[in-house]
C-alpha cells in the first residue's frame, strides 16, 4: 500500500464537516496506505482549524440527511431513460465532476434491461438465496431440511411427495428403487429374527427364515446396505482433513482482515471524534466504541455491499487466499466504509457531547445533601456584631445582648 505523502498527512485532529465532505468526493484517498493505523479520511491539503465558537446545534444540523423520495413503481416502469449523449450535451462535465453518477447510469441500464421495479430484484434474489440453500442441501446428500421446510409451509404438498416419491424414484431410476424395497424387507426379517430370538419362540424365527426365502431365495440373511458406496475411509480422512485445512486458512485470513479493517477504522475515528478534546476519557472511549459499532451494523444491514463482500470471498476460496484477493477484501470494505464514516462521526460526537453537556450543567447546580442545611447568604454586619458578642460574653443572655444593640 502506497504511503501518504506528507502534503496530505493532517497536521492537527480536528476536522470540520467541509473537510470531510472533501475527502470523500476525492477518489485519490481510495489508495490502500501502507501503515495499519492509516487515516481513512486524510485530506490533500491541511485541514481548516474548527473554531472554538462551533456550537453543537451546528453539528446537529450539518449531520441531518435528506429524506429519500418514495418512489411509485408505477412511475419508475413508466420513465423514460435520457439518453447519456443528452446529459452530457447539458452538463458536459458531469460524469468527470461526479464519477459515482457514471457507473449509476450504466448500472441502471443494465438493471432495467432486466428487472422492471426494485421489487422484483429483491424477490428475485430472494429466490436465488432460497435456491441456493436448497441446492446446498440436496447436493450435500440429505434432504432432511427441504422436507421439513415443505412440511411445514405445505402439509398438503409434503404428503404427495411421499405418496408419490417411490413410483418417481423407479421411474428416474429403478435400480435404486430397487435397493430401497431390498434394504426395506431386510429390515423387516431381521427384525422377525430378532424378535423370536428375544421370546425365544421358534415359530417366529421360522417366520423369519420363511421370508428371507420367500424374497432373496436363500436362508442367508443381511443387514441393509448403502446404495452410494463412496470413498473408503482413507480417502474420506483425506478429504476431511482437507477441508480441515481450509477452513483454519479462512479463519486465519478473516481475522487478520477483520483486525486490519477495524484498527484502521478505530484511528480514524479515535482522531476525528473529540478534535477539540471536551470529551472525558470515559466518554471519548465509549464515543469511538458506539462509532465503530454504527459502521458495523451499517454495513452488515447493506445487502448489496455483503453481495460484493461475498463475491470477493468466493475469489478468494478460488485462489487459496492469494494476497492479491485478501487486499481487494479489504479494500472493499475501507471504501465502503469512507461513504458513511462522515455521518456517523458526527452523529456519535453529537450525542456524546450532548451528555457531557448535560452532565457538566448539572455539576454547576448546587448540591443538597440530605441532613444538612442550605448554605445561607452572607451575613449583614449587624449579625456579624452579634456573633462577635455573643461569643465575647458567654455568660450574658441572648435577650440582654439584643436589648444592648
Amino acid at each position: 500500500m502506497p504511503e501518504v505523502p506528507p502534503s496530505q498527512t493532517p497536521t492537527n485532529s480536528q476536522l470540520s464537516v467541509n473537510d470531510v465532505d472533501e475527502i470523500l468526493n476525492d477518489d485519490s484517498v481510495l489508495e490502500e496506505p501502507k501503515s495499519e493505523q492509516e487515516d481513512l479520511l486524510s485530506p490533500e491539503t491541511k485541514e481548516k482549524p474548527v473554531s472554538e465558537g462551533e456550537e453543537i446545534e451546528e453539528l446537529e444540523d450539518e449531520n441531518e440527511q435528506e429524506k429519500e423520495p418514495e418512489l411509485d413503481e408505477n412511475e419508475l416502469q413508466l420513465a423514460t431513460p435520457v439518453p447519456r449523449k443528452a446529459i452530457l450535451a447539458k452538463y458536459p462535465n458531469v460524469f468527470k465532476d461526479f464519477p459515482y453518477l457514471d457507473v449509476a447510469y450504466q448500472r441502471d441500464k443494465q438493471y432495467t434491461d432486466v428487472f422492471a421495479t426494485p421489487r422484483e430484484a429483491k424477490e428475485a434474489a430472494e429466490a436465488i438465496q432460497s435456491y441456493e440453500n436448497l441446492q446446498n442441501q440436496v447436493f450435500g446428500g440429505d434432504i432432511s431440511e427441504v422436507l421439513r421446510n415443505v412440511k411445514d409451509t405445505d402439509d398438503a404438498t409434503f404428503k404427495k411427495i411421499v405418496d408419490n416419491y417411490l413410483p418417481a424414484l423407479n421411474k428416474v431410476d429403478p435400480a435404486a428403487y430397487m435397493h430401497i424395497a431390498t434394504n426395506f424387507s431386510r429390515m423387516l426379517i431381521g427384525s422377525v429374527m430378532t424378535e423370536g430370538n428375544r421370546r425365544n419362540d421358534d415359530q417366529l424365527k421360522a417366520v423369519a427364515i420363511l421370508l428371507q426365502q420367500f424374497v432373496f431365495g436363500d436362508g442367508n440373511m443381511k443387514v441393509p446396505e448403502r446404495y452410494f458406496k463412496g470413498q473408503d475411509n482413507g480417502q474420506n480422512e483425506l478429504q476431511n482433513e482437507r477441508q480441515q485445512f481450509v477452513q483454519e486458512r479462512f479463519n486465519s485470513v478473516h481475522d487478520e482482515l477483520n483486525s486490519r479493517a477495524d484498527n484502521a477504522l478505530r484511528s480514524t475515528i479515535d482522531r476525528y471524534i473529540d478534535p477539540k478534546g471536551l470529551m472525558s476519557p470515559y466518554v471519548r472511549n465509549n464515543a469511538v466504541r458506539d462509532a465503530l459499532d454504527e459502521v458495523n451494523t451499517i454495513l452488515s444491514n447493506d445487502h448489496r455491499f455483503k453481495s460484493l463482500i461475498d463475491n470477493h470471498w468466493r475469489n478468494a476460496f478460488n485462489e487459496n487466499f492469494s494476497q492479491r484477493t485478501k487486499e481487494a477484501i479489504l479494500s472493499a470494505y475501507k471504501s465502503k466504509a469512507r461513504t458513511i464514516l462522515k455521518d456517523v462521526i458526527l452523529k456519535v460526537r453529537n450525542e456524546a457531547l450532548k451528555g457531557s453537556s448535560a452532565t457538566r450543567t448539572s455539576e454547576r447546580q448546587p448540591k443538597f445533601i440530605p441532613g444538612k442545611t442550605t448554605p445561607s447568604p452572607a451575613r449583614s454586619s449587624s449579625q456579624q456584631s452579634f456573633a462577635d458578642k455573643v461569643k465575647a460574653n458567654p455568660n450574658k443572655r441572648t435577650l440582654d445582648l439584643l436589648n444592648e444593640d
